[in-house]
């Protein structure tokens, strides 16, 4: 999928600033800052184009500061140069893509993978909770949490939000889930396949009601695997304890 997305040229808004993986310069494109740089100079209309590369650590998830915020119109973007050059690593401790009180922003053309539980438990690697009228486009996920009550792509407390060419894929309970006020979601033109999850409850690709309200899913397309489900393994509560039968056994 990211070889299907790197084939697109990069589009959207201009570049205001620039980050790559290791970057600690001023956010030029010959001297790039990390992502977690960005919030700083950060406002309505300005763009953050991320240099091809794999970023993995704390300064370097998408995870803009509570209640930063573009303007109808004017959103805060953050793209990669390069469609599907760009990789942001969770590496099982960080969510990739987090948008908390976060309004009107555009996320184009990266892959996330990886995700760690958040706070909540859910450990989306594309998380918007309660955050408004953002765009996430042109992004590809993969592999929450094997073991958590975990989500691929989440919104959940939020309105207005839309997730245009998309795919999603490998472990997790869900791959996408709208839920808890998550309303007047769309989904355009998504791919999801389900891979494996050890977490008790139902699994599916898509789970577009659940307490929330006026979600559109146009030209989406679930499949199912398991893949990524261990030979042996235990059933889990949310809180990891064993569910156990009858007897008293898990």
């Amino acid at each position: 999928f990211a070889a299907a997305l790197s084939g697109l040229a990069a589009r959207g808004h201009a570049c205001d600033y620039f980050a790559s993986p290791t970057g600690a310069g001023t956010g030029t494109l010959v001297a790039p800052f990390k992502i977690a740089a960005f919030w700083k100079v950060a406002q309505p209309g300005k763009t953050l184009c991320l240099l091809d590369g794999v970023y993995s650590g704390k300064d370097s998830m998408i995870d803009p500061p509570d209640n930063l915020k573009g303007v109808a119109g004017s959103p805060i973007a953050v793209k990669a140069l390069n469609d599907g050059k760009v990789l942001i690593h969770g590496q099982r401790w960080l969510q990739p893509i987090y948008l908390y009180r976060n309004d009107w922003f555009v996320i184009e053309g990266i892959n996330a993978c990886c995700s760690a539980p958040s706070s909540g438990g859910d450990g989306s690697g594309v998380d918007l909770s309660g955050a408004n009228n953002n765009i996430v486009r042109r992004v590809v996920a993969w592999d929450a949490p094997l073991e958590r009550n975990a989500i691929v792509f989440s919104a959940h407390r939020s309105t207005g939000n839309l997730f245009e060419d998309v795919a999603g894929f490998g472990t997790g309970r869900k791959i996408f889930e709208f839920s808890y006020r998550g309303d007047s979601v769309t989904v355009r033109r998504a791919w999801g396949r389900w891979e494996g999850s050890v977490q008790t409850g139902p699994k599916m690709v898509y789970s577009l009601a659940y307490n929330n309200y006026r979600t559109l899913c146009e030209n989406c397309i679930g499949t199912w695997s398991g893949t990524k489900m261990p030979d042996k393994y235990t059933l889990l509560n949310p809180d990891l304890s064993p569910v156990k039968d009858a007897t008293g056994n898990p």
